[in-house]
């Protein structure tokens, strides 16, 4: 369940091999998932420093975007629940 629900930056990129090399450095737990996208784990406030960095190493970024949900709105998700309004306040 975490994989399928934790919050992530995603990245498509046409040099995908290029950005592993660059991102493995400062950025270790990530997952490719395609020919030209890659999901970053543990980084969710740093989307403007990895794009900054891909770019200035040369790599084209077609789309970077903060992606997934936190647990516990997942489950509330898949359970049918929703969130109370005492939620929100904390």
């Amino acid at each position: 369940m975490k994989e399928s629900c934790q919050r992530c930056i995603k990245i498509r990129t046409p040099q995908l091999e290029r950005a592993i090399t660059i991102l493995s450095q400062q950025f270790p737990d990530f997952e490719v998932l395609g020919h030209d996208l890659i999901r970053i784990f543990h980084c969710n406030e740093q989307s403007g420093e990895i794009n900054t960095l891909l770019v200035h190493s040369g790599i084209e970024v077609s789309e970077i975007w903060l992606a997934g949900m936190e647990p516990t709105d997942y489950l509330l998700k898949m359970t049918g629940g929703a969130k109370s309004d005492s939620d929100d306040a904390k």
